[in-house]
């Protein structure tokens, strides 16, 4: 199977408020990717630079190593590759510290009975808050 990436040069024809008609000059590298089938392009303002990604992509398509960089990545696979990447260079229970925090990172929040809960689990007793009721009125400063 080949990889076929197309350069087309496009003029791209604007008008400004004032009036003044604007071209710019626009070249596109335009190519279907190999594994999933979609349209891929990419826009550039300068001919060799389109050259020289091009040149780029086909060789990596070449050695195997071409990734669409259109790749999602979801905020669980990032903090589990990163979680692994610490496991062998922070004592355990550091490791297992910032297992526990990730789940913050992952994890859906808590609704704001189930907060409160957990912050009055630790003390045994509500959290001190200011009624409303209680509130003065704001001070004004003169000068």
């Amino acid at each position: 199977m080949s990889f076929n990436i197309a350069l087309t040069r496009r003029l791209r024809r604007r008008t400004l408020k004032s009036g003044t008609p604007v071209e710019q000059v626009r070249y596109v590298l335009s190519w279907r990717d190999p594994r999933t089938g979609a349209r891929e392009q990419r826009f550039f303002e300068r001919q060799r630079e389109a050259q020289e990604r091009r040149a780029e992509l086909v060789a990596a398509y070449d050695r195997g190593a071409y990734s669409s960089s259109n790749r999602s990545v979801t905020v669980a696979a990032a903090a589990a590759a990163w979680l692994e990447s610490k496991h062998s260079t922070v004592r355990a229970i550091t490791f297992n510290t910032y297992a526990f925090q990730s789940r913050y990172v992952v994890g859906p929040l808590l609704p704001s009975e189930g907060r409160r809960a957990i912050i009055r689990s630790g003390t045994g007793t509500a959290p001190k808050m200011r009624s409303p009721s209680r509130c003065s009125a704001p001070r004004r400063f003169t000068s």
